[in-house]
């Protein structure tokens, strides 16, 4: 939820502090994973992130020439603030997170949007709330498969497969 006392220039340097957050916790999990698929498509996510946050510097320098972009602190919370507290997560503790980041930022950028009146910088707010929330929809999706497949990001091509002291020996 939005202060109603934040100006523009500092809801947009909230957005970009926070799609900078979202890049290093995705490079995180990137390196955290072995599986050559599920690193690809946190890169991809880390890239996308990239594009949000030019984006939005961008629009920063476009709306606030004369102002130099300073960002306020990480909005994560205190127990995932730095990378060495994260790595002391779970992947799936990271994974929520990360999934509640990107909740953070689709909610943040629609009520941005309420308050505009510019109707580029609307369109390019929805745009980006709709990419956050395809984001979480594919973390939630990651999350599911790990935690129905443990095995899933360790690139062991049948992660359905049961240890094999489980399996009922032939008679």
């Amino acid at each position: 939820m939005l202060a109603k006392e934040l100006t523009g220039l500092e809801v947009l340097g909230i957005a970009i502090r926070s799609e900078q957050d979202a890049q290093n916790i995705y490079r995180e999990i990137a390196d955290k994973v072995s599986c050559p698929r599920a690193k690809e498509r946190f890169h991809l996510l880390v890239a996308e992130e990239q594009q949000h946050e030019a984006l939005l510097t961008r629009k920063y320098k476009e709306l606030y020439p004369e102002v130099p972009l300073a960002l306020p602190p990480s909005q994560l919370p205190q127990a995932a603030s730095t990378s060495e507290l994260r790595n002391c997560l779970t992947l799936l503790e990271v994974l929520d997170l990360a999934i509640r980041e990107e909740r953070h930022s689709r909610d943040l950028y629609l009520e941005a949007c309420d308050r505009l009146e510019d109707l580029t910088g609307k369109s390019m707010l929805k745009y980006l709330a709709d990419m956050e929330y395809a984001h979480m929809m594919s973390l939630n999706a990651e999350y599911d498969m790990l935690v129905k497949y443990p095995n899933y990001y360790e690139g062991i091509t049948e992660p359905w497969r049961g240890e094999l002291g489980l399996r009922k020996e032939k008679l």
